[in-house]
């Protein structure tokens, strides 16, 4: 693990063990909001100008706990020269750093990395003590109440949005129990009546009695919607339907997917396959090796094998660590004439497409060859006058996958 003090300068914190600590804070919450509103560039003479502006605590920093260099000529009651003072200072302590165009000469305030960490901190850490409550518990329910009912292609998305409000609910009650026990063992030490009566109406009460243990027991109860919670869930585990479209919409999710990669997806499926054709029901497992270029598909090699049951081998493929992806279905008519066999595929949610499979050998053919033997082919389905689109491939996984999720 990392020495923190091997990425922070050894002097970093020392703006804060003087004085002017509250005024280094302020200075440095100032800076963080002009980097924050889109100002990448921040010139050290507009970040002055803006402490002179802003910092209203400025005409009280005192240069009595300061270090300064040999030669240093201050004029301690200009408010510019402690303006100028607080950004070098922010300089020589690794707060920021000060880059100067070679062409024009002037100074522009870099913030490095960890700045930004910590500066962010910081001010969370101020927004906390003034933001409201937000209600965790409720909007939970009422997000997985909804979705039980619509169980929409947000289904997985919003089970995951629990889950992670439920891990920040978490933090919150470990939040107000160390609250609680800090505010009690304040009380337990302090002696005077009115220091009790302050911290605990003036501060307990109102920093974490009203704001946090007040919600909790009443409109955000946990004991109130802990039940119905648990039981949506409970339902979402024993239903086979809802398992499976949450595991599919996880699988694309999860893979960080985008309309670039489902390709590679794909490339790691199998099909389960049912056919009903001429009173018969034939049962097959298929895993098909397709070749892209540029998402053309240029070669294709399929492995068939006869399967007794299905359900059979979705349970060995289950047990193997395979998820159901998507599911297709639909009705194909075959026809053929002169040679030329032609599958019109009726597909559900995705329309009418017409396979045309080229059973020629293109070993050693280059991808070139490859590409204009498709457009002959696409040219003959043209020639009997049906009305088809430029697409050359038929991708039905693929075209339903982004149908659904994107």
């Amino acid at each position: 693990m990392l020495n923190l003090f091997n990425i922070l300068p050894d002097n970093f914190f020392q703006i804060f063990s003087g004085k002017n600590k509250e005024i280094y804070a302020h200075s440095l919450l100032i800076l963080f909001d002009l980097f924050e509103n889109d100002e990448s560039l921040i010139s050290r003479g507009d970040f002055i100008k803006t402490l002179k502006d802003k910092n209203k605590d400025l005409d009280t920093f005192t240069f009595e706990d300061e270090e300064f260099d040999d030669g240093d000529e201050l004029i301690l009651d200009n408010l510019s020269s402690k303006a100028s003072f607080i950004c070098k200072r922010l300089e020589e302590t690794g707060w920021i750093d000060v880059a100067i165009d070679p062409d024009t000469l002037e100074e522009t305030i870099v913030l490095p990395t960890y700045s930004i960490t910590l500066l962010r901190a910081l001010k969370d850490v101020i927004a906390e003590e003034e933001s409201p409550y937000v209600s965790l518990v409720h909007s939970t329910y009422s997000e997985l109440k909804l979705e039980d009912v619509e169980r929409d292609e947000l289904f997985f998305t919003t089970l995951e949005r629990a889950y992670k409000t439920t891990r920040k609910l978490k933090l919150e009650l470990m939040t107000i129990t160390n609250s609680i026990r800090i505010y009690q063992n304040k009380l337990s030490k302090t002696f005077h009546t009115n220091k009790v009566l302050h911290d605990y109406f003036d501060l307990y009460k109102s920093k974490v009695s009203d704001r946090y243990y007040h919600p909790l027991k009443t409109f955000d109860s946990v004991a109130k919607f802990k039940r119905p919670i648990i039981k949506i869930l409970e339902n979402w585990l024993s239903d086979k339907d809802a398992r499976e479209k949450l595991v599919s919409q996880g699988v694309i999710i999860r893979h960080d997917t985008n309309k670039e990669n489902i390709e590679k997806i794909l490339s790691t499926c199998v099909l389960l396959r049912n056919i009903k054709t001429e009173g018969k029901e034939i049962r097959k497992i298929t895993y098909k090796d397709k070749e892209y270029d540029n998402g053309q598909v240029i070669s294709e090699q399929k492995v068939n094998l006869d399967c007794n049951s299905l359900e059979d081998a979705k349970k060995l493929f289950e047990y193997l660590k395979f998820e159901k992806l998507i599911e297709v279905k639909d009705h194909i008519l075959v026809m053929e004439k002169d040679g030329m066999e032609l599958a019109f595929q009726d597909v559900e949610n995705l329309g009418l497409l017409i396979e045309y499979e080229n059973d020629k050998d293109f070993t050693n053919k280059s991808i070139e060859e490859i590409k204009e033997e498709k457009k002959k082919m696409y040219k003959e389905i043209e020639k009997l006058g049906i009305n088809i689109t430029e697409e050359y491939d038929v991708k039905k996984a693929w075209e339903l996958i982004i149908k659904k999720y994107f």
